[in-house]
């Protein structure tokens, strides 16, 4: 998505493990050396952005498809 490389590096790490490898707050924190709460705000600041990305340039359904991958388990 275009739309994920227009974030910060960190948040983009973030918010691949978590779309594309599905690993828990806790296996992000481990793998990048950070603390859970810092994944979060990384996770919930990417999703942010990539929805409103998505949202400006038209494209609801990707927007729809990942907050429902992100936040519906």
């Amino acid at each position: 998505l275009d739309a994920v490389e227009t974030l910060p590096e960190q948040k983009k790490k973030v918010f691949r493990l978590s779309l594309e490898e599905g690993l828990t707050l806790g296996e992000m924190a481990q793998r990048l050396g950070i603390s859970k709460s810092t994944v979060k705000r990384h996770l919930y600041g990417a999703s942010a952005a990539v929805r409103s990305y998505l949202k400006k340039y038209g494209n609801i359904a990707g927007s729809l498809l990942i907050f429902l991958t992100l936040f519906a388990s």
